[in-house]
């Protein structure tokens, strides 16, 4: 949804009312991908890989 477009939000926010379990499961799936995508375990492993490959670059 653009943000610019009060239109686009009016039109998201009607549709929230009018279907709510649909929203639920849409909010449902989202907080599942953040859980798993966006914890800080995957953040910890993503920067000692970012580390490993600086150094693997730095010492060829």
């Amino acid at each position: 949804i653009p943000a610019e477009s009060s239109e686009a939000i009016e039109s998201a926010i009607r549709n929230i009312f009018a279907n709510p379990e649909s929203y639920q499961v849409k909010a449902d799936a989202g907080r599942i991908h953040i859980i798993e995508n966006f914890n800080w375990q995957k953040i910890a492993l993503s920067y000692e890989e970012l580390m490993y490959k600086t150094i693997e670059e730095f010492e060829c």
